[in-house]
């Protein structure tokens, strides 16, 4: 082979063409190097399915504050692996085909890197599959049907990626429970339900449990999420004539339902299995109806983990009432425990993060997640329980359980309890 100084180049020609093809390489190079690090400070966005319109807009609203305050505390923190938080909103109303539209428009318009949310069992439900499909994570902080984790155990592989920090009706019935068979010392119930899916199981999953601790069901009613007249079935109540009433009316018709069971004067106390009746600023707005309101809520303004009452405070200083418990505090966990998973594992591959969820136990405002097979938040001791409480003068007294503690249960002058 000849040499190539022999073929025509000088050694100076030659070394200027090795100079100039290194100083492309390190362009290059340097170009490469820019286009990584301009794609590390872009935000990681987040789908948010929440009910903003229609009846379940109570409970919706308070989600997009929560999810708001963990956005600004996940920055405030670093981000996720660096990058800041930025959520994208859909407006479901509580409706399944806009759950499905809103699914689709986050990861395809939106580009998306995971959802969070949803209010109503009917839209988890209906999306899931799309997710699945899509194969994204979901993290779903409210909505309560069986069938939800039912879908993960039964195929584990296809609805890997989907978690729920909301609870399961179970978990609604251990935490109501105490109320109907040591507070009340009840022998019979009656059951006030929405037409919806979660409503419909948690009645099962209370008459079997309850009926095992000798406490017998007398009637049930059911009615469509916003009904406003409640006439007949305080009629039916009157005519059934149960120690306690327990009432899953978590939207906008648990306020009528309080107010006409307070003006028919039952002469036995109801409760709420959380939602609208525990929002502090709606029972003040009630009166003198909100008074004797009892309820079930999932965390309270008590010590529960060191973010508990910081999160209340907090909270209460942005928008100027108080938490639920529920809608707000299960979202704020579900989108910092998805932050504290991506940050553990380290990395945004979907499967490492799926393992490290799996795999760790995270500290919420509400208490410690831990996930099981369905990919649902455990309830329990050391993990999540949560309060029974009673309305008075537009002020809570927390009745259960002992450590957390405020008070008894106030009595009507027209209860026989």
């Amino acid at each position: 082979m000849v040499p190539i100084l022999e073929r025509g180049l000088t050694r100076r020609s030659f070394m200027k063409g090795v100079a100039v093809g290194a100083a492309s390489l390190m362009a290059g190079s340097s170009i490469l190097g820019c286009a990584q690090k301009e794609e590390e400070k872009k935000p990681i966005k987040l789908g948010a399915l929440v009910p903003l319109s229609g009846p379940s807009s109570e409970g919706g609203n308070r989600m997009k504050n929560a999810f708001e305050l963990a956005k600004e505390d996940i920055n405030k923190a670093g981000g996720i692996l660096g990058r800041p938080v930025e959520i994208v909103y859909y407006d479901t109303a509580g409706n399944a085909e806009k759950g499905v539209t809103g699914v689709k428009k986050l990861v395809e318009e939106d580009k998306v890197f995971a959802l969070v949310g949803v209010y109503t069992s009917g839209v988890g439900l209906a999306i899931a599959d799309v997710v699945a499909d899509y194969g994204i994570p979901l993290m779903v902080t409210v909505a309560a049907s069986p069938k939800i984790p039912q879908l993960v155990r039964d195929d584990p592989e296809r609805y890997r990626y989907m978690f729920r920090t909301g609870a399961d009706v179970t978990h609604f019935t251990l935490n109501t429970a105490p109320f109907v068979t040591d507070i009340v010392g009840a022998k019979t119930y009656y059951y006030v339900g929405q037409e919806a899916i979660w409503s419909k199981a948690l009645d099962k999953v209370f008459e079997n449990f309850l009926k095992d601790k000798g406490v017998e069901k007398v009637g049930s009613s059911f009615v469509p999420r916003g009904t406003q007249e409640f006439s007949s079935i305080i009629a039916d109540i009157k005519s059934k004539d149960p120690d306690v009433v327990v009432s899953s009316t978590v939207s906008a018709e648990g306020v009528p339902f309080a107010k006409q069971y307070y003006d028919a004067k039952i002469p036995v106390p109801f409760i709420a299995t959380a939602g609208v009746l525990t929002f502090e600023d709606v029972v003040k707005e009630m009166g003198e109806k909100g008074n004797y309101v009892c309820f079930m809520s999932w965390c309270w303004d008590v010590p529960f983990t060191g973010k508990t009452q910081d999160f209340y405070r907090r909270y209460k200083e942005a928008y100027g009432y108080a938490p639920t418990g529920y809608e707000d505090v299960r979202s704020y966990d579900g989108l910092t425990v998805f932050a504290q998973a991506v940050n553990k594992a380290g990395d945004l591959d979907y499967d490492k993060i799926r393992n490290t969820l799996e795999n760790n136990k995270f500290e919420g405002v509400a208490g410690y997640y831990e996930f099981d097979d369905g990919h649902q938040a455990k309830w329990g001791e050391g993990l999540l329980t949560g309060v029974i409480g009673e309305w008075y003068g537009g002020e809570a007294t927390i009745l259960w359980p002992d450590n957390v503690k405020t008070g008894d249960l106030k009595k009507a002058p027209w209860w026989r309890v």
